[in-house]
This record gives structure tokens, C-alpha cells and sequence, in this order.
């Protein structure tokens, strides 16, 4: 039986449980670990993820649900899933591109990307120069760097 490790912070989210749910119903073993209750031993003589004072023995696939705090650790345990060949749904450097709105802004439009006009601003009291800066046309995003669901744009 394949094992699937779901890597997120909320285990009670609708989306995690529903993925839990799916993957089982399909033959997974599914194991559900929040990244930020882990640990990592670097030790020389073993490396290892631990997960509730017990080591993290592997699994065939991870689909990472991760939220932005804490996001160098997160990656950091993502990349060592990678090398026990754990394969991962979301590549961690990917995770990384997408935690960033002004990195992928800057990504998208260097690969020819079209996306609405949008200028990032560090906080709402640049609101009305950003609008003015996009000539007040729609559509328009003006977003701060973080914040995921709609937060901060």
C-alpha cells in the first residue's frame, strides 16, 4: 500500500481532511504531520525527522498545505521528505516562488506572463498612490508582499 504524508498545520482544515479522505478511499495509507511540531536531527551518525517524539519513517508521496509562517523551516523539511525520496506534489523551491507575490510577479513577467496590471505595497496607507500609479483603470491588484485567501490584497 502507497503512503501518503500530508504536510500541513491544520489538520482539521476542510481541504487536508478532504484529501485524507480521497487518497484513502483509494488505497493510501495517509499520515497527516504538522511541520511546525517537527524537529530535525542533524546529527552525524543519523538524520531523521521527528513528529511527536517518534522519527518520521518515510512515505511515497507529500502534498505540502503550508501557511507562510515559519516558511524557511517548512522548506527546509521538504527538502529532507526529498532526499528519503519522499516525491513531493509541490516542489519545496516552488513553494518557496509562491509564498512570494513580488518574486512571482517579478517571475511571471519575465517569462511573458500576462497578469493584470499590479503594484505591491508595504502597507494601506500607499493605496491611493498605487491606484493613481496604475492610472485608476481596472482591472487592477494592489497587494502586499504576504498574506494568502484574499489577505492583504
Amino acid at each position: 500500500m502507497a503512503k501518503l504524508l500530508i504536510l500541513t498545520a491544520e489538520p482539521e482544515n476542510f481541504v487536508p481532511k478532504q484529501l485524507k479522505k480521497v487518497a484513502e478511499e483509494n488505497g493510501f495509507e495517509v499520515e497527516m504531520i504538522n511541520p511546525d511540531e517537527c524537529y530535525i536531527n542533524l546529527s552525524n551518525d543519523e538524520e531523521y525527522i521527528s513528529y511527536g517524539g517518534t522519527k518520521f519513517m518515510g512515505a511515497d508521496w507529500c502534498i505540502p498545505r503550508l501557511s507562510e509562517e515559519n516558511m524557511e523551516y517548512k522548506i527546509a523539511i521538504m527538502h529532507h521528505l526529498k532526499s528519503m525520496g519522499v516525491k513531493m506534489l509541490n516542489d519545496p523551491m516552488g513553494m518557496r516562488l509562491a509564498s512570494n507575490k513580488l518574486e512571482t510577479q517579478i517571475v511571471l513577467n519575465k517569462r511573458g506572463i500576462r497578469t493584470p496590471k499590479t503594484v505591491m505595497i508595504t502597507d494601506a496607507e500607499q493605496l491611493d498612490y498605487a491606484v493613481k500609479a496604475l492610472d485608476e483603470k481596472f482591472p487592477m491588484i494592489v497587494k502586499t508582499l504576504f498574506g494568502t485567501h484574499g489577505v492583504g490584497v
